[in-house]
């Protein structure tokens, strides 16, 4: 190769390199450019979250145990009304039907009752005969009774002239013949006493049969009008209908049911208790009842009594509340299953804290930064516990009055954490910058 070509390769390579330099730097600055155009993105600061809590201050109260239990409500009147005496049905009231509410005295049920009307007619003329013979024969005694009274003051007056007349017979003053006479007018006298004593014997014992007749009319007109009115048949109280079992034109017997009904103004709740509450209970504690467990409460009534002894097969025992139905337009039904509470002992001087507040043995309280700021710092306490209960824990030491226990999102905080106190349960989200 000749060293003319030699030379112009050479400048070629140089020449190339250092196009390929110019066009890297003109990129470069390009790329500069293209840059200082470009807006740079806002910064923005950094946030933590904070947790958002419900709390709880803390403060003394007296609390009363609620003990739940179950029971069946059964009506403390329920009757099976039955017929009386034999009949025919002629007439069944239209409120006699299943869940027909009736009043007191409402009639229900008549029974055909003409032959019980003459019965009573029958009775009634027996009586007034009786009655009529009574009169007479009280008259006849009467009279009796009274010429016998007669008689015998004039046996009196006949005696005394007879021993009179017999004084003077013996001072000679009177002769004999006229003692004789005395004598026999006083025969006569105690004849006549005797007479009608013997018609007073005789009259008493038709007046006591008559006596006797008079008292049995009365009984057998009695019996006749209490028949009458059994043929009309009556609610005995005011209550609801649950059955009928009579039908119209039925020929119905002594014994036969004729309807049932109930009373649900008063019901009476057996609730079963477990044995470890036995004791607790008393005598006119006062007491809430439910449907299910979720509803509200719908009635409010007394514990009447209390077993007084555990079923040794299920370890309960029943508390026998009273209550009033009707409440607040709600009727309890014969055979409905209810949830009650009951109101146990009190104790006094307590912190109430629901047991969900706690993890582990111990509790958060938050302690605000500023008295007005909702945010706080999260402590731990560690508290002395009288009693546990299924939702509540009853605290005697640990806690100062006026510190602010945490209630709600225990496992997202520690102690230390930065929370944020909320008036409601639902969590807010939050920041702090």
């Amino acid at each position: 190769m000749s060293k003319n070509s030699a030379g112009s390769i050479t400048a070629r390579a140089i020449i190339s390199l250092a196009l390929i330099a110019g066009l890297i730097y003109g990129g470069a600055r390009a790329f500069q450019f293209l840059k200082s155009l470009k807006e740079l993105p806002e910064q923005k600061k950094v946030v933590i979250p904070r947790t958002a809590v419900r709390v709880q201050p803390v403060e003394l109260q007296d609390y009363t145990e609620v003990l739940s239990g179950y029971g069946v409500a059964r009506a403390l009147r329920k009757t099976q009304v039955e017929a009386e005496l034999p009949g025919v049905v002629k007439w069944i009231a239209p409120k006699l039907e299943a869940g027909g509410e009736v009043v007191e005295g409402e009639v229900l049920v008549k029974l055909d009752d003409r032959d019980l009307v003459q019965a009573r007619m029958a009775a009634m003329a027996g009586l007034e005969q009786a009655q009529a013979s009574i009169e007479t024969l009280t008259y006849e005694l009467d009279g009796a009774t009274r010429q016998l009274a007669v008689a015998r003051r004039e046996l009196q007056t006949a005696q005394r002239e007879e021993e009179r007349l017999r004084n003077l017979m013996e001072k000679e003053r009177v002769t004999a013949s006229a003692v004789d006479k005395q004598s026999l007018q006083t025969a006569i006298a105690e004849k006549a006493v005797v007479g009608l004593e013997m018609v007073e014997r005789a009259n008493r014992p038709s007046t006591d049969r008559a006596l006797a007749e008079v008292s049995l009319r009365k009984s057998q007109l009695e019996k006749a009008s209490n028949d009458l009115l059994r043929a009309t048949i009556l609610a005995p109280y005011a209550g609801v209908i649950e059955k009928r079992y009579v039908q119209l034109g039925a020929r119905i017997a002594p014994g036969l049911p004729l309807f049932q009904i109930i009373d649900l103004s008063r019901v009476e709740i057996p609730v079963s208790l477990p044995a470890s509450h036995f004791g607790k209970v008393q005598e006119g504690s006062s007491a809430r009842f439910r449907y299910h467990k979720e509803d509200e409460s719908i009635w409010e009534g007394k514990v009447a009594r209390v077993a007084p002894s555990v079923n040794v097969a299920d370890r309960t025992f029943h508390a026998y509340l009273d209550i009033q139905a009707g409440q607040n337009g709600h009727r309890i039904p014969e055979g409905a299953f209810v949830m009650a509470d009951i109101a146990g002992p009190t104790h006094e001087k307590v912190i109430v804290v629901p047991r969900t507040a706690f993890v582990g043995e111990h509790l958060f309280v938050a302690e605000r930064t500023n008295g007005t700021d909702n945010t706080a710092i999260v402590s731990v306490r560690y508290p002395t516990i009288r009693r546990l209960f299924a939702d509540v824990a009853l605290i005697d030491s640990g806690l100062k009055q006026g510190e602010e226990v945490i209630l709600t999102n225990v496992e997202e905080i520690a102690e230390g954490s930065k929370v944020s106190i909320v008036r409601e349960a639902t969590p807010v989200a939050d920041v702090d910058e």
